[in-house]
């Protein structure tokens, strides 16, 4: 395969950015920035970058837009006082006095140089034309089009009130608008924070309160598989019932039509509110429609919107959004991502994992915008890079596994990237497979993996159905954006179907153990032997890693704020007793070649008579029964500990049969049989309870916990959150049965 961007051709290429990365990560790390995204340089009223080809600086003027040579620079010169401030550790600083936005990176440069006419979304609705085989709402958005929405969302937000440094919790389906209020608060340099729209309003108001919102913007309604979800009725309004005065204003997109309650003073329509923006942009630009301002050359248009509504340049470590990653019970844990780190760092992912040409790639992302993925890899990496990113409402399965793979097809998709709860989803129905193969997903160059832990056998079944070069990545919220991945096109790196992936060169990971059995808390450390299972830690920090938790508001914007300083050292640095490391609460294995392979939250470990055991690495186990048998039941499956009086804990298996399948006392035997060979007698699932769906959030993770509380009789709780909370009818008195039995056998 051709590689045409990924700077990481060869082990060689590897090393020699790890150790560059070593040596000096400011100097090596503002590399990569300088050339990613530009930054302002003040003295010269300018937006600067580093030109990869030449080598020199280039810049578009701040008053005009023009193209303007930038003098007296060459490739050392630093557009901020300092790379890289470890003088407080782990509260680590990147690119500290220098000046970027996150907006103008996205969205206004691309204008600026010529390429307004260029679609930057490419926008699916839920409902589906089955005659036609394709959506009945489909549109593209133009980058010049991007910048006139966000410049009139940014004036909707200032005629509210919003200056910089305000909150705005974002909590709507995944629908253009919401691309336009994220990107209008980053030009604003306000902090926004997105809640997932299938959160309760529980979940939406301890948000709203903690990261002190000032307005939240919503809609009437969302569409999933043909339904209308009434986000306002459903989230917004309980949300702040038990006080409204939380936020100032309700901004509400008008999407699904429907009636809504109304709180005069508080609830605007959002459509009334850009109306009024676009009218002050007619006015004050002297054009006559919007159509006629969209036609003018990239840098007229920009200075004419910019004037109006100028970006704002922030410092580098300025805070961009805060997104939450704790359940619906508890304190919200938000943890920050900043305007400069943040997306020259995950720019730069595109490259290497992806392989991107600026303007010449369409990536889709099957993820919510209330997701770290949906704000990365949809939204803010695909912007940064000119690639052209597909925005779909609704379930990529519904009506049919078709549907996604359509839209590959229908829009000559070259990246795309899905959680592995979703390609085990398609893999539960044989049916599922032939609906994907209808469609021509040869323009696929990359595709890979996030979210949960995948096996070979799922990646197999990605490479053989979907995309040949289908790679496994691992991050998480925190981590900002991908860490571990496969080098596109890298020849000493060969891809097989083993689940595996390598850190990039600035990533210094690696697998720890406790020193000792039974450690508490803060231990001491060693490192795992090569196939040892461990802690997967981070010793060296990277500037696309979350910076802090969201706290101490009151003294946000003064010298030294760092957020929730107890809870970012007590939640991700204060495992080990000896050193100070990033640990994400994952599990994982190196390997000798250098790779490594992820075995989920090491919290979903199962404790089997003093036997440590993954609920992953079961699963994995039993799901090889698909590869080894044509004809094998398993559609897909998820193993929790369940109580046991002498063991503790015992393994017990939730297996999906595959449609029209039974789960017979011979397949149960096969399944424990093959267990045992792979991982052990102390793994054999001590039952095998059959559903015909498991529980699956919206974002598309399984709900483990759900189920571990029905094993335990005790109440599953919020449930909000549940793509189908219909399964819990099904489960209960299955789960029930089990308990009587297993009560019997002791």
């Amino acid at each position: 395969m051709a590689v045409r961007a990924n700077p990481i051709v060869d082990r060689a290429a590897w090393t020699r950015q790890r150790a560059a990365a070593a040596e000096d990560p400011g100097r090596f790390h503002g590399d990569i920035a300088k050339r990613a995204i530009h930054w302002y340089d003040g003295a010269r009223a300018a937006w600067i970058t580093l030109d990869e080809p030449t080598g020199t600086w280039t810049g578009f003027s701040a008053t005009t837009g023009e193209a303007v040579p930038v003098r007296g620079c060459d490739e050392r010169h630093e557009p901020w006082d300092r790379a890289f401030d470890d003088d407080d550790p782990p509260f680590y600083r990147w690119f500290s006095g220098g000046l970027t936005n996150a907006a103008f990176n996205e969205v206004d440069r691309h204008v600026l140089a010529g390429h307004g006419g260029e679609a930057a979304f490419i926008v699916e609705g839920d409902h589906w034309d089955e005659e036609a085989g394709a959506p009945r709402v489909s549109f593209q958005v133009s980058r010049g089009r991007l910048l006139l929405e966000t410049v009139k969302a940014a004036l909707a937000l200032r005629a509210l009130g919003l200056r910089t440094g305000d909150r705005i919790a974002l909590n709507l389906p995944s629908i253009i608008e919401q691309v336009f209020y994220s990107e209008a608060a980053k030009r604003l340099g306000v902090i926004y924070t997105p809640v997932f729209g299938g959160f309760s309003a529980r979940t939406l108001s301890d948000r709203i309160a903690d990261a002190g919102a000032r307005v939240l913007v919503t809609a009437d309604g969302g569409y999933r598989n043909g339904e209308v979800v009434p986000y306002k009725q459903a989230y917004a309004d309980p949300a702040l019932e038990a006080d409204p005065a939380r936020v100032e204003a309700v901004i509400v997109v008008r999407h699904t039509g429907q009636d809504v309650p109304w709180r005069p003073g508080r609830d605007r329509w959002s459509h009334d509110l850009l109306a009024a923006a676009s009218a002050t942009v007619l006015e004050a630009t002297g054009a006559a429609t919007e159509d006629e301002l969209l036609a003018r050359p990239g840098a007229a248009l920009w200075r004419a919107l910019n004037e109006i509504c100028p970006v704002e340049p922030v410092d580098a470590n300025w805070p961009l959004f805060v997104i939450y990653t704790s359940g619906s019970t508890g304190k919200p844990k938000g943890v920050v991502h900043v305007h400069g780190g943040y997306v020259a760092g995950i720019a730069h992912t595109m490259r290497v994992s992806f392989d991107v040409v600026p303007g010449r790639d369409t990536i889709y992302v099957i993820a919510d915008p209330g997701w770290i993925t949906g704000q990365s890899y949809l939204i803010s990496a695909a912007l940064s890079t000119r690639t052209t990113s597909v925005l779909s409402e609704g379930a990529p399965l519904y009506p049919t596994a078709g549907r996604f793979a359509s839209i590959i097809e229908r829009h000559r998709v070259t990246a795309f990237k899905a959680g592995v709860t979703f390609l085990r989803s398609v893999m539960a129905d044989p049916a599922n497979r032939a609906a994907v193969e209808a469609h021509d997903t040869s323009s696929l160059r990359v595709a890979t993996f996030c979210a949960e832990p995948t096996s070979p056998v799922v990646q197999q079944y990605g490479m053989d159905v979907l995309c040949s070069h289908y790679i496994n990545s691992y991050w998480a919220t925190e981590h900002g954006g991908i860490v571990w991945t496969h080098f596109y096109g890298n020849r000493d790196f060969p891809l097989r179907a083993d689940a595996h992936a390598y850190p990039l060169p600035w990533v210094f990971g690696d697998v720890w153990a406790t020193d000792g059995e039974g450690a508490v808390g803060a231990a001491r450390h060693r490192r795992a032997a090569d196939g040892e299972q461990g802690e997967l830690v981070i010793e060296r920090p990277y500037p696309y890693l979350a910076r802090t938790v969201w706290g101490d508001a009151e003294r946000f914007g003064r010298p030294g704020w760092a957020g929730d300083r107890d809870a970012w050292l007590a939640t991700y640095w204060s495992r080990w007793a000896d050193a100070l490391a990033y640990t994400q609460g994952d599990f994982a294995r190196r390997h000798p070649d250098g790779s490594f392979t992820f075995h989920g939250r090491s919290d979903d470990v199962i404790n089997v008579a003093g036997h440590r055991i993954g609920t992953e690495e079961i699963e994995s186990a039993i799901l090889l029964d698909k590869a080894r048998a044509d004809a094998s039941p398993v559609g897909n499956v998820v193993v929790v500990g369940a109580p046991h009086p002498h063991k503790g804990l015992t393994p017990l298996a939730f297996v999906q049969t595959a449609a029209g399948r039974e789960l017979a006392p011979g397949d149960a035997r096969r399944l424990a049989d093959l267990v045992r060979r792979e991982k052990g007698a102390v793994a054999v699932p001590s039952d095998f309870i059959t559903v015909s769906e498991l529980p699956e959030t919206r974002s598309g993770k399984y709900v483990r916990r759900l189920l571990a509380a029905l094993i335990r009789g005790a109440d599953p709780g919020d449930l909000s959150s549940l793509r189908n909370p219909h399964v819990v009818d099904e489960i209960q008195p299955k789960v029930a049965a089990w308990r009587e039995r297993a009560q019997r056998r002791r």
